[in-house]
């Protein structure tokens, strides 16, 4: 952004050599400050690995309310905006439950994810659909899309713990940001004629706390991008309060090819609430009332 010109008030005929000095004073002013760049000690990846499992090992469920601000947009390009709270259930390594609700409407929404299947449910006066998909069937030809695609969520809020052996796929591969300081790692696979990006994630050099998070497609655009911030301690039994790990609880998520957005902070952010979730619980709603149920891969066949 320009910053406001004012006028100079140098004596231009008496003094000619401070017109030339205020000039340059004035450019040097508009001038844009340069980063501050970290050119100290960095971290090799190993030792970045084993430092994201520390933290993320402890967290084998997570319970939490939330706020959520969300745009879906459908397959005729309508917009669906909604806000509200609601209460997020996570288990490792992929169950995911995440409801939203409305004042006098009750649960409006809902994004799922477990070992077998994912699905959205949406349930508005204008929009009552539930869309689900199997995983055996994720990313193949056969396979339609959804206006928020699950797996895709669950990739941004998953707590995951990483593989230590760094030659299997999908590999990693790390860079170090010197201008926002922050390690970057890119999770890449092996397709039939290249390689490709699959997921990036840039991490903050001092706490190691993730601060964005990149989705490609097989084509290289990006199919999610999602800030991280505002990150609070989880309560662990037994562990000392500055030993407790992290989690982030601000998401701001962008679906780029649905032109679909997301809010989501988290609050009363727990591991369990009176035993819940317990792995293995999460399954995908099938109490399905008068709602249009669309299987995203039905002609992938069984």
């Amino acid at each position: 952004m320009r910053g406001i010109v004012r006028p100079l008030t140098c004596a231009v005929v008496l003094l000619p050599p401070l017109v030339v000095g205020c000039t340059d004073q004035s450019r040097q002013a508009q001038q844009p400050k340069a980063p501050q760049e970290y050119g100290g000690p960095t971290l090799t990846m190993a030792q970045v690995v084993e430092r994201l499992n520390a933290n993320n090992e402890p967290i084998r469920t997570l319970w939490a309310r939330l706020d959520y601000d969300v745009s879906i947009v459908d397959e005729k390009k309508q917009p669906h905006k909604l806000l509200g709270d609601g209460v997020l259930l996570y288990a490792k390594p992929q169950e995911l439950r995440l409801v939203g609700m409305k004042v006098g409407m009750g649960t409006v929404f809902e994004i799922g994810s477990n070992a077998r299947d994912y699905w959205l449910k949406v349930d508005l006066p204008d929009q009552r659909k539930l869309w689900w998909g199997r995983y055996k069937n994720l990313g193949k030809a056969c396979a339609q899309e959804m206006p928020i695609p699950p797996d895709l969520i669950l990739e941004v809020l998953a707590v995951p713990d990483l593989n230590t052996d760094l030659t299997v796929q999908p590999v990693p591969t790390m860079r170090f940001n010197r201008e926002e300081d922050a390690y970057v790692l890119i999770w890449n696979v092996r397709a039939p004629d290249r390689w490709l990006a699959q997921r990036e994630v840039w991490y903050d050099r001092q706490t190691l706390q993730p601060r964005r998070v990149l989705l490609y497609d097989a084509n290289g655009r990006v199919v999610l991008r999602a800030e991280l911030g505002e990150f609070r301690r989880v309560e662990v039994g037994g562990v000392a309060e500055e030993r407790r790990p992290w989690v982030a609880t601000n998401y701001r998520l962008r679906f780029p090819e649905q032109d679909s957005s997301m809010r989501i902070e988290l609050r009363d952010v727990k591991l369990q609430n009176r035993g819940k979730p317990e792995p293995g619980t999460i399954q995908r709603p099938t109490d399905t009332g008068d709602l249009k149920v669309i299987q995203i891969d039905a002609n992938c066949g069984d």
